[in-house]
């Protein structure tokens, strides 16, 4: 059986967090944000697409952390694919 990857997007931001969406593999995506290096746990948002996934975590971001404005020293939206648990 070929083993299975998940898609992932991560961007990181000037204020110690990131945020993050993931496939969940049944056509949803879940959001985070949450500080960079804190184990990732539940969800934030599960959303019908990457698109409003990226839009929920940076809600989060704004929501939990308090960052308004992205600076030069955040990044962008990086993908990233790894092996389920």
């Amino acid at each position: 059986m070929a083993e299975r990857y998940l898609a992932s997007w991560i961007a990181r931001h000037d204020n110690g967090w990131i945020t993050l969406i993931e496939d969940q593999g049944d056509g949803t995506w879940a959001a985070w944000a949450l500080p960079d290096g804190t184990p990732v746990t539940g969800s934030d948002y599960i959303e019908m697409d990457d698109v409003s996934a990226k839009a929920a975590a940076e809600f989060a971001l704004r929501h939990k952390s308090g960052h308004r404005e992205c600076s030069d020293d955040c990044s962008s939206w990086e993908p990233h694919s790894h092996s389920p648990p």
